[in-house]
């Protein structure tokens, strides 16, 4: 299996990272969004595209993005 990286609170962690838990906002009212990006020799693929696309979804449902 792959290693897992995840960007959290302006920094990367490595690791399974607990980032939302069953008393959050976003799991209790739904009020989240998301989008995975990949890590191949080095190069994060439409990376870009990833971060433009939970922005715009987040807009969609009337959130700010962070």
């Amino acid at each position: 299996m792959a290693d897992t990286w995840t960007f959290w609170r302006g920094a990367w962690h490595q690791g399974d990272v607990r980032i939302l838990g069953a008393a959050s906002q976003g799991t209790w009212l739904g009020s989240l969004v998301f989008d995975g990006a990949r890590l191949f020799e080095g190069v994060t693929p439409d990376l870009d595209r990833h971060s433009a696309r939970v922005n715009d979804s987040a807009r969609a449902l009337g959130l700010e993005p962070t």
